[in-house]
C-alpha cells in the first residue's frame, strides 16, 4: 500500500477559486464606488458645518467620516484590483502569429517576452491588442531578413523580435525591438499617429 505525504494531501486541498464576472459588471461596481468617494467628500464638508455648531458632536461625525474614507480607499483599490490582468493575456498569443508568418514566408523568427507579468487594466490592454499586432507584422515583414541574407550579412539566421512589458514612473511601458534592417520611422508615424494612446 502506498501512503502519501501530508504535503500532497494538502497540495490537492489548497485550490485556487475564482469566478467569471462580465465587464460591464465591474464597470458598474466601480461607478458606484466613484459615487461613494463624492457623498465622502459631503460628509466631510457636513461635519465641518456640524462641528462649527456643536463641537463635541463634530468631532465623533468627523472620527466616523474618517474611519469611513478608509474603508472607501480600500474598497477603491481592491476595484482598481480587480480590473487589473496581466500583459502576458495579449503577449502570449502573438507567438502564433510569428510562428505562422515565418512559416508562410519562409523566415526563422523568434518572439522574446519579457515583463508578461506585468499588469494593466483590462480595458486599456484590451485596445493595445490591435495595435501591437501592427507593430509585430511590420517588423516581421519589413524588419527581419531572410535567413540567406542574414548570414550573408554576419547575422544569425533566425530573427528575433523583442517584446516588452514594465512599470516606469506611474506608467506602463510597451516596447518592441527587432535584430532586423529596421524601418524608417514615418513608416510607422503615419500609420500609428492616427491610433488614439499611442506615441511615436
Amino acid at each position: 500500500m502506498l501512503f502519501r505525504s501530508v504535503d500532497e494531501k494538502l497540495e490537492e486541498v489548497q485550490v485556487v477559486q475564482s469566478i467569471r464576472v462580465q465587464v460591464d459588471k465591474l464597470d458598474k461596481l466601480q461607478n458606484l464606488v466613484g459615487e461613494t468617494v463624492i457623498n465622502q467628500a459631503r460628509l466631510m464638508r457636513l461635519s465641518e458645518e456640524i462641528a462649527a455648531i456643536d463641537e463635541n458632536l463634530g468631532e465623533m461625525v468627523l472620527q466616523f467620516v474618517e474611519d469611513n474614507e478608509t474603508s472607501v480607499r480600500e474598497l477603491q483599490d481592491q476595484i482598481q484590483q480587480v480590473r487589473m490582468i496581466e500583459m502576458g493575456s495579449i503577449f502570449t498569443p502573438m507567438k502564433r502569429i510569428v510562428r505562422d508568418f515565418a512559416v508562410k514566408n519562409d523566415k526563422k523568427i523568434n518572439l522574446d517576452i519579457h515583463g508578461a507579468d506585468t499588469e494593466l487594466d483590462k480595458t486599456v490592454t484590451e485596445q493595445l491588442h490591435g495595435p501591437l499586432v501592427h507593430l509585430i507584422r511590420n517588423a516581421m515583414d519589413h524588419g527581419i531578413e531572410k535567413p540567406q541574407e542574414r548570414e550573408k550579412n554576419g547575422k544569425d539566421s533566425a530573427g528575433t523580435i523583442t517584446l516588452r512589458a514594465s512599470h516606469q514612473e506611474g506608467f506602463v511601458i510597451v516596447e518592441i525591438e527587432d535584430d532586423g534592417k529596421g524601418m524608417r520611422s514615418e513608416e510607422h508615424t503615419s500609420e500609428l499617429q492616427s491610433r488614439p494612446h499611442i506615441l511615436v
